[in-house]
């Protein structure tokens, strides 16, 4: 039954949710994706954009730095990541009671469910996009003299499946947006023992929580001042003097592939979920202060992302402090303030917000969230690859593009999920790390 494609597409589409669900994740998750594909839509366009001069006039609109800083969207993954997992680990180890020997046993049996859980799509996608993609399109744009999409994957492709490649020749990285899977597979492993010192001791746990957040974010803020980048990304702070492309590359692997500098936001979805945990399904506060701190939190997202609209539209040149602090602490911030939306949300404070992004639609969306973010960088390199003639774009281009990569990202990601992922969740849990933990007794 592990293959049945009935029981399986009925799971994936149902609406239903157990008991004590954290229901407005649902939405929170399919948003973020598709504000992933909105930033990604521009990014995997550039080599069929036939009109540079009109896209880049897009960078003086203000409504256009929703895209120019659609990255913090990726922090709002690794916050949803880490919330979960602190407080499912905590129920969890509060239900069983579980002993210092229990928990070291029940360690490795976690990996090992975390790798088969997200692994198997993950190679099915890289050999598909690295052997059979190119097969796919002909076009001026196919690359030449190669038998793979991304020749990268045909001698890094280990560095993928074991995720390591965030941070091992991240230059040559295979299937370039598996930088995240690594950094949250990395956190991953560290979770647990964060996790565990919370639940013995929580002052213990909270004040190493915070402490490697604020670690993350000053490795992040420092190596912005070292390699005088600009905002976001980690490009060119002053545009007259630009660095090579070579300088570019190292810039990413330096300051956005690492996990060391992209903790921070984890490290605060484990703090919330502690917190979510501890109180017990009430937020003892009142009405006034939990307006006064939907109204922070919505500030900090609108400072974030529109705050930075005068030298991002080369009104100016940022200072090298300004760069460090934005590139350093705007993704702490981001991540505190959508926190404090899940926590408000999950503990009855959240209003109307709470049920937009509780609405039952988005459950089966949300499940398929993880193919569909493997499987859209595939879709988007064979459209535009596919191109005869260069594009001239427009605004309607630009939305109907979107539209069209987000309706076939998850049309796509229904039978690649049927077919790759859901099977082998479902063997894991009758026949290998479900069994394993239900013999920790």
């Amino acid at each position: 039954m592990c293959f049945s494609l009935y029981t399986n597409g009925y799971k994936l589409l149902s609406t239903k949710q157990p008991p004590g669900s954290l229901k407005c994740l649902h939405g929170i998750r399919f948003l973020s994706m598709t504000w992933v594909i909105l930033g990604h839509t521009l990014v995997f366009s550039f080599s069929s954009i036939g009109n540079f001069m009109v896209v880049g006039g897009w960078l003086k609109r203000w409504t256009f730095q929703v895209i120019m800083n659609a990255t913090v969207s990726v922090d709002s993954f690794f916050v949803l990541s880490a919330l979960l997992t602190s407080y499912l680990f905590l129920k969890q180890l509060e239900k069983k009671k579980t002993t210092p020997v229990k928990f070291f046993i029940t360690v490795p049996i976690m990996y090992l469910h975390r790798y088969l859980r997200l692994t198997p799509a993950y190679g099915f996608m890289i050999l598909y996009y690295t052997c059979l993609s190119l097969y796919m399109y002909s076009s001026p744009l196919k690359p030449v003299n190669t038998t793979a999409a991304d020749p990268n994957c045909v001698t890094n492709w280990w560095g993928a499946i074991f995720y390591m490649n965030n941070f091992i020749e991240s230059n040559k990285m295979c299937a370039g947006w598996g930088w995240y899977l690594s950094n949250d597979f990395q956190f991953f492993i560290v979770t647990p023992f964060v996790v565990y010192l919370m639940y013995i001791t929580s002052i213990g746990g909270v004040v190493l929580s915070i402490a490697m957040v604020i670690g993350s974010t000053i490795a992040a803020t420092s190596i912005s001042v070292r390699d005088d980048l600009g905002l976001g990304l980690g490009g060119v702070r002053d545009p007259k003097h630009p660095p090579a492309n070579a300088q570019q590359n190292q810039n990413m692997s330096d300051y956005y592939f690492p996990p060391w500098c992209r903790y921070q936001s984890f490290g605060v979805g484990v703090i919330f979920g502690f917190i979510l945990w501890k109180c017990r399904g009430q937020l003892p506060i009142s009405r006034v202060v939990n307006l006064c701190l939907w109204a922070v939190s919505g500030a900090i997202m609108l400072a974030i992302l529109y705050g930075p609209f005068e030298i991002e539209s080369g009104g100016r040149i940022a200072t090298v402090a300004e760069a460090a602090i934005y590139n350093g602490w705007s993704r702490t911030a981001w991540s505190l303030a959508l926190g404090y939306i899940i926590l408000a949300c999950c503990l009855g404070r959240g209003g109307w917000v709470n049920e937009l992004l509780s609405w039952s639609g988005f459950v089966p969306l949300s499940r398929l969230t993880y193919c569909a973010y493997l499987v859209h960088p595939v879709i988007m390199t064979i459209a535009s690859a596919s191109n005869k003639n260069k594009i001239m774009w427009t605004d309607i281009t630009f939305i109907s593009m979107f539209a069209a990569y987000t309706f076939l990202a998850y049309a796509v990601a229904f039978p690649f999920s049927l077919m790759f992922e859901a099977p082998f969740m479902l063997i894991d849990k009758k026949y290998l790390t479900g069994k394993l933990s239900n013999s920790v007794k």
